[in-house]
């Protein structure tokens, strides 16, 4: 079935639209594991020109989501891409939200939570960096009800980071440093995308970024509102599909930028 941007009504003021017209060229193509029975899990995965992983990655996600629940939905954010990512996505069960424009990762994000009806969700990334099989790591802590809110790091026990660039290490790190000053919290991998959340915790925050950033936003807005988490050590690796979409210089800006506006918030409230 697909469904124009222009014909949905927005059900989650939590994640408010982009007032422009290119919204009316997001289309739906809706498929549930278990009909129109309420997921338990929905797993969401922005992609962009990933015609390379995307298809052996959601065969592994549908496969482990399998083991863990027949009720689940895969949802794929297809953020503008140039090359086959869309048919490829179309040709697996799974739902798949297509932007005929590119907004960034933050944008395909809060589309994705907000399509999202699973009481868990999870956020993985499409360029095969994250494993699908470690998803029951992720989930572990929420339904032993330790926490509500599970965080991917890639960093091993000894604080190194030896899936990526020394240039990307350097800059996690900095993050890191920077959000702990910020939050008086401690996290080691601010960056990572592979992440859980009850879905009642996600509707409390009032997310904004289009790009990015969006990951440190959510790590700001949930320490702000006490929302319990933990990290779990994930695996990694360098993806050699493709050249990364991550622009260094100008992403880095945006991440920081966030960081200090957030800074600036909380000097008003003082």
């Amino acid at each position: 079935m697909v469904v124009e941007e222009s014909e949905r009504k927005d059900r989650n003021s939590a994640f408010p639209l982009i007032s422009t017209k290119a919204d009316s060229a997001v289309c739906l193509y809706n498929h549930n594991s278990n009909g129109f029975q309420v997921p338990e899990i929905s797993v969401i995965m922005p992609a962009l020109n990933e015609e390379k992983a995307v298809g052996n990655l959601l065969d592994r996600t549908q496969g482990i989501l399998q083991k863990i629940s027949p009720n689940y939905e895969i949802i794929v954010i297809d953020d503008g891409s140039k090359d086959d990512t869309l048919d490829i996505c179309r040709s697996k069960k799974v739902t798949v939200i297509h932007n005929r424009h590119n907004w960034g990762k933050g944008y395909a994000l809060r589309e994705g939570f907000r399509q999202a009806r699973g009481h868990i969700i999870i956020t993985i990334d499409a360029d095969g960096d994250h494993h699908p099989e470690e998803i029951p790591l992720l989930l572990r802590p929420i339904l032993k009800g330790q926490t509500d809110i599970v965080l991917g790091t890639r960093f091993n026990q000894n604080g190194q980071f030896p899936v990526t660039s020394a240039i990307n290490s350097f800059g996690n790190k900095l993050f890191n440093f920077l959000i702990h000053h910020l939050t008086h919290s401690k996290f080691t991998d601010t960056q990572c995308g592979f992440r859980a959340f009850k879905k009642s915790c996600l509707s409390a925050l009032s997310l904004e970024s289009l790009g990015y950033e969006i990951e440190t936003e959510m790590i700001i807005q949930l320490t702000r509102q006490n929302i319990p988490y933990c990290e779990v050590p994930v695996s990694s690796r360098v993806t050699y599909f493709r050249k990364s979409n991550i622009n260094r210089l100008k992403d880095g800006f945006r991440i920081l930028f966030a960081i200090f506006k957030a800074r600036l918030r909380n000097l008003d409230k003082k």
